[in-house]
C-alpha cells in the first residue's frame, strides 16, 4: 500500500464510479440509479418531492450497495401514506421484476418518510437527517431543509443519536449478522470486505467522528479521510482506505487470516476510540465505563425523548405496505426470508413496544408500562375501542402468533391490518406533538 496521502486521495470523488473494480467489467446496475428511480417515483407519486440517500453518493457502491432511501413529501393526510406505499410496492416490484441485476440495490424499499414541513420542524428534528444526501426531486425543498439544518447547534439529541451509533458497532465483528443477500455472483466474494469497511467499522468511526468533533459528518468516506488526516500511520485505516481504492481486490479477499487480522484490528481501533469518546459526552457521565459491554449498557440506558420515538416509528413505518407487498409478491429469483424476518422484528420492537412505551411515558409518567394495559387506556381515549382492537391484534400477531406460523404468512396477516395501524401511529403522533408542546 502507498504512504497515507495516497490513501487518502484514493477516497476522493472520483472513486465514486468504482463499483466492482476499475475495469468496470462486473458492473450491473447505473451509478446514478437512486435519480433514476426518484424520477420514475414522482411519476406514479408525484406528492414526493425530494428523494434522498442517507449517505453521500460516493459512499454507495453499484452492486453492493442497496438504496434504502428517504423520501420528503408536500402536504399528506395520513390515508395518503398508504397510496404512497401502494405505488411504492407496484414500482418496485416491476423495476426488480425488469432488471434482476438491480436487486441488491433494490433490497429495501425507501423507509423513512416525512413531510416538508416536518423535515424542517425543530421539535421533530433527527440527527440523522443532516446526513441526507440529494438524489432527485425539487433542489429547493431540499435546500430549505439543509439551510435549516445548519443553522442548528450540535446538542444532546445529537451527542445522544451518535452514542448509540457508536456503541452498537462497539464489539467484535460479526458475519451472520450481515450475509450477501442479492449481491450479483460476480460480486458475491467482495461482499464480505464490502461489509466490514462499509457496513461495520466505517460507520463506526463515523459516529465516533461526529461525537468528538460535535458535528455531523455526512459521508462513510470522508468519516475515513478525516481520520486518516488525523491518524496518518493507523494501519487499519490505510487498509480499510486501500480495500475501497482497490474494489477489495486485496489480499484479505481470498485470504481467512487476513480477514480476522483485519477484523481485530477494527475492534481495537473502535476500543481505543470509545475511551477518547468516554471522555467528550456531556449526557451522562461515561468514564466509569471500563468495557465495551458497560459503555453500550449505559448507553442503551439512556432515556429517549418520547416524542421522539413515537415520530421515528411513525415516519418509518410510513408507506411500509409498499415494502412488506415488494417482499410478499417478490419475483423468484429475489431471496426474501431473512428481509421477512427482519420486517417481523421491526414490528414487534419498532412498531409496537417502543411506541406504546415512549406514549405512556409522555400521556402517563409510565416509564415500564405493561404493554396491553397502555393498549386498554388508549382506547378510552385517543384512539378509542375500534382503535384498540386493532393495535391489540397487531400485538398480538407479532408478540404471539409471529412464533408459530411461517414468517410469510404472519407478515401477509399484518399487511390485512396495515391501512388501520397506520391511522393509529398517526393520531398517537399527533397527540405526542400536542402533549410534548404543553397541550393537554
Amino acid at each position: 500500500m502507498e504512504g497515507a496521502a495516497t490513501g487518502a486521495c484514493a477516497l476522493g470523488a472520483s472513486d465514486s464510479s468504482m463499483s466492482a473494480g476499475a475495469s468496470g467489467e462486473d458492473r450491473e446496475e447505473p451509478a446514478d440509479l437512486g435519480s433514476f428511480y426518484g424520477q420514475e417515483l414522482g411519476k406514479a407519486f408525484p406528492q414526493v418531492q425530494v428523494l434522498a440517500a442517507k449517505w453521500e453518493a460516493e459512499d454507495r457502491i453499484p452492486g453492493l450497495s442497496d438504496l434504502d432511501g428517504r423520501l420528503v413529501c408536500g402536504k399528506m393526510e395520513a390515508e395518503d401514506w398508504t397510496a404512497l406505499g401502494e405505488a411504492i410496492g407496484e414500482m418496485h416490484l416491476q423495476m426488480c421484476r425488469q432488471h434482476p441485476e438491480w436487486s441488491r440495490a433494490l433490497e429495501h424499499p425507501p423507509s423513512a418518510s416525512v413531510t416538508a414541513d416536518e423535515a424542517v420542524d425543530g421539535i421533530l428534528y433527527h440527527p440523522e437527517s443532516r446526513q441526507w444526501s440529494f438524489d432527485w426531486g425539487d433542489p429547493n425543498t431540499y435546500e430549505r431543509m439543509q439551510r435549516k439544518l445548519a443553522a442548528r447547534d450540535w446538542t444532546e439529541r445529537d451527542e445522544q443519536y451518535f452514542l448509540r451509533r457508536f456503541v452498537s458497532y462497539l464489539g467484535p465483528y460479526a458475519a451472520e449478522m450481515d450475509p450477501g443477500i442479492n449481491v450479483p455472483p460476480a460480486l458475491e466474494e467482495r461482499y464480505g470486505l464490502h461489509s466490514r469497511v462499509m457496513h461495520y467499522f466505517v460507520p463506526g468511526i463515523q459516529a465516533a467522528l461526529c461525537l468528538l468533533k460535535r458535528r455531523v459528518i455526512r459521508g462513510k468516506r470522508d468519516a475515513l479521510r478525516q481520520w486518516l488526516a488525523i491518524r496518518p500511520r493507523e494501519q487499519v485505516l490505510r487498509q480499510a482506505a486501500e480495500m475501497l481504492e482497490k474494489g477489495y481486490r486485496v489480499r484479505e479477499l481470498n485470504d481467512e487470516g487476513r480477514k480476522r487480522e483485519f477484523e481485530s484490528r477494527c475492534f481495537s481501533f473502535l476500543e481505543e476510540l470509545a475511551e477518547e469518546v468516554r471522555e467528550c459526552t456531556s449526557v451522562a457521565d461515561l468514564r466509569w465505563c471500563r468495557s465495551a459491554e458497560e459503555l453500550r449498557r449505559a448507553v442503551n440506558g439512556l432515556k429517549v425523548e418520547p416524542l421522539l420515538t413515537v415520530f421515528e416509528a411513525a415516519r418509518f413505518f410510513r408507506a411500509r405496505n409498499g415494502r412488506w407487498r415488494f417482499y410478499l409478491e417478490a419475483p423468484e429469483h429475489f431471496a426474501t426470508d431473512r428481509l421477512i424476518s427482519a420486517e417481523l422484528a421491526f414490528l414487534k420492537t419498532y412498531f409496537t413496544r417502543s411506541v406504546l412505551e415512549a406514549f405512556a411515558a409522555l400521556r402517563w409518567g409510565e416509564e415500564r408500562a405493561n404493554h396491553l394495559q397502555v393498549i386498554e387506556n388508549l382506547g378510552r381515549g385517543p384512539i378509542g375501542r375500534e382503535g384498540a382492537k386493532t393495535m391489540r391484534e397487531m400485538y398480538q400477531l407479532t408478540w404471539e402468533e409471529a412464533d408459530r406460523i411461517p414468517h410469510y404468512e404472519a407478515l401477509r396477516k399484518a399487511t390485512g391490518i396495515y391501512a388501520a395501524y397506520h391511522l393509529i401511529l398517526e393520531e398517537l403522533l399527533a397527540q405526542a406533538r400536542r402533549l410534548s408542546a404543553g397541550g393537554a
